[in-house]
């Protein structure tokens, strides 16, 4: 029974919802960046870049809120990568977004860490989140992942309920063997998947290799790499531009079952349904072993 619950609850913090996920997509129609700045030194976690973001925000608008955060190659502990990791907070005004979407009305602001520098600027996120809830919390994320959690993770969090996406504070792998899922205002941890070695996962996927063929990851990143240089096209006047970062998980019969776009403000919008266009034509052989997911960084 217990082994059951924990692929039960496997199940549901690596899936959840697919549909309301790929219509959360949180940046549409960005105004030019700000100048870019350099990381500070001593800015080296996640709490740290979370204080910046909320200077800058503040000086953006007396009423910005925190509605989003996103983080890649982050260390359980909390610490970053300064050269790899990708991180974005995004705030929105209480009283823009009262007055509703209009041509030049940007309600949002989004704080931006790539390549070990820093970019603000404003965003219009519309449809605009609910904002009547309790304000966000700064989780203890090495308690949240307990020991034994993986070298590197994603933390994805959505303090407001938008598009069908309720508040929830995730962190993840990119292969998605580990997963966990809290209240981003209490911290209550709802459910976390237990870690695996790279050991245990060579031998699991090991333990299916006579049965048919391995997940090809080397031709599956290949092809996608191709189709995203033909992406290029996607772009579009007034769309989003520049850097991102796109996942994509493969079926059992080798056709692509999901793109999620995780950086650069591409899902949900023409110019990402486009992209998308392009890398669900990818198509690798079949396969019953291996992990079947991929994540690529792109720039248009």
């Amino acid at each position: 029974m217990l082994a059951l619950g924990v692929v039960a609850l496997l199940a549901f913090l690596l899936h959840g919802d697919p549909a309301a996920d790929r219509g959360a997509g949180p940046l549409v129609g960005a105004a030019p960046p700000q100048d870019k700045e350099a990381l500070p030194e001593a800015a080296g976690n996640l709490d740290a870049l979370w204080t910046l973001a909320d200077r800058a925000a503040a000086e953006w608008r007396s009423d910005a809120r925190l509605v989003r955060l996103y983080a890649s190659a982050v260390h359980p502990d909390g610490g970053i990568n300064r050269a790899t990791s990708d991180v974005q907070f995004v705030y929105v005004s209480t009283g823009l977004t009262a007055l509703g979407p209009g041509p030049g009305t940007n309600n949002g602001f989004r704080w931006s860490l790539s390549g070990g520098r820093t970019t603000g600027v404003e965003i219009s996120h519309y449809p605009a989140p609910s904002l009547d809830g309790p304000e966000p919390r700064r989780c203890d994320l090495a308690a949240l992942c307990g020991e034994g959690a993986p070298a590197e993770v994603i933390v994805d969090v959505s303090f407001a309920e938008r598009l069908g996406r309720g508040p929830d504070w995730k962190v993840f792998t990119a292969d998605r063997h580990f997963a966990l899922s809290a209240d981003p205002f209490t911290c209550a941890l709802r459910g976390r998947a237990t870690p695996r070695t790279s050991d245990e996962l060579a031998a699991a996927d090991a333990g299916g290799g006579d049965a048919g063929r391995s997940f090809d990851q080397t031709r599956a990143t290949s092809q996608l790499e191709g189709a995203l240089k033909a992406a290029a096209a996607c772009k579009t006047a007034g769309g989003p531009v520049g850097p991102g970062t796109v996942s994509v998980r493969f079926d059992r019969r080798g056709k692509v079952e999901e793109v999620q776009f995780q950086m650069g403000g591409y899902q949900g919008t023409e110019t990402g349904r486009c992209i998308e266009g392009h890398l669900r034509r990818v198509e690798v052989k079949p396969w019953d072993s291996g992990r079947g997911f991929v994540v690529k960084r792109f720039s248009l």
